[in-house]
């Protein structure tokens, strides 16, 4: 009974932890953007709700969230590319049709080489057999 009762707290810490990280990574998300806008002075491709929806709502949030990072990077480094993190690979940009999401090439292993071993002849046996 002990024992599920500190489950119950531990679960129930991380649960508080993750929640209040996740709302710290809002707020400080939606201060960016807004600092972005300031510096660029053009309106932001997405309105301030989808900061918060952007991550809720099935099927958008499988592309709002980069698209709302990508806008904050052009907004406040014009003319820079976006970082590989932001940037997704497609097979128009990359040679390589091997590549990770992450845009790396997966690694290899090592390539298997056959040792040659030369052939002794072992004392006592004869040659032929």
């Amino acid at each position: 009974m002990a024992l599920e009762n500190a489950y119950h707290v531990v679960s129930s810490l991380g649960d508080a932890a993750m929640a209040l990280c996740a709302i710290t990574f809002l707020a400080w998300l939606l201060r960016v953007r807004d600092n972005a806008r300031s510096l660029s002075g053009q309106p932001p491709r997405y309105a301030w709700p989808w900061i918060y929806a952007g991550w809720i709502v099935p099927v958008a949030n499988l592309w709002m969230p980069r698209g709302i990072v990508a806008d904050i990077h052009r907004a406040s480094a014009p003319g820079e590319r976006l970082p590989r993190a932001v940037t997704a690979p497609s097979p128009r940009r990359s040679s390589n049709a091997s590549t990770t999401p992450y845009g790396t090439t997966p690694p290899q292993p090592p390539a298997r080489q056959a040792a040659r071993v030369p052939h002794r002849k072992r004392p006592g046996r004869p040659s032929g057999t």
